[in-house]
């Protein structure tokens, strides 16, 4: 309504009554209010489904990080149990070597410890004056300078450094294989939506 209305004074103006007004009105805001009422149920039924998506996405990306844990875990106990194992094969390779060096040490040393008491009496009987005692203990003597000259025959293993080449290569394929799956993990992928 106007002000001049109002007053009485209608200037051209289409006037109805205001009951017939107010019940047309209704009439409109009624005629609407199903509209509203069934677009309020399309978006609470919209809203649910999205209100359950989010909690199926947490759920679910919660259980999925739970089962990377897991997988997490299994995979560190894979890689630890390999390198172990790789070590242990290094360790036993080299306690093997070691031992081999070891025993040819100490044949070496034997050797090496008959060869100084030859030499110590090649020394004393060259410097035995008295031919009577150097002709008795010559015999002798040479026998054992005799049985020390097989020492120079012996061969030993060679004293190559232990290759481990193979456990190299075989730590780096898991380097790779950790770093190729990273790598895939990381690459764009689709949007999903």
């Amino acid at each position: 309504m106007c002000v001049t209305c109002t007053g009485g004074q209608h200037q051209n103006h289409n006037i109805i009554g205001v009951e017939f007004a107010h019940t047309e009105l209704k009439g409109v805001l009624a005629a609407k209010y199903p509209h509203v009422s069934q677009s309020m149920q399309s978006i609470a039924s919209q809203l649910q489904q999205v209100q359950e998506e989010e909690e199926q996405t947490e759920n679910s990306g919660r259980d999925a990080e739970d089962m990377l844990e897991v997988k997490r875990r299994k995979v560190c106990q894979f890689v630890n149990e390999s390198l172990d194992l790789m070590k242990n094969q290094i360790n036993k390779r080299k306690m093997e070597k070691l031992s081999l060096l070891g025993k040819q040490r100490e044949k070496l040393e034997q050797q090496m410890e008959s060869l100084r008491q030859g030499k110590s009496a090649i020394e004393t009987a060259l410097q035995d004056l008295e031919a009577v005692s150097f002709l008795q203990g010559f015999k002798d003597l040479l026998k054992r300078l005799e049985a020390m000259s097989d020492f120079t025959f012996v061969k030993t293993a060679p004293l190559n450094a232990l290759n481990f080449s193979k456990e190299e290569i075989n730590s780096d394929v898991l380097i790779k294989l950790n770093k190729n799956f990273l790598e895939k993990i990381q690459s764009p992928r689709r949007r999903v939506g």
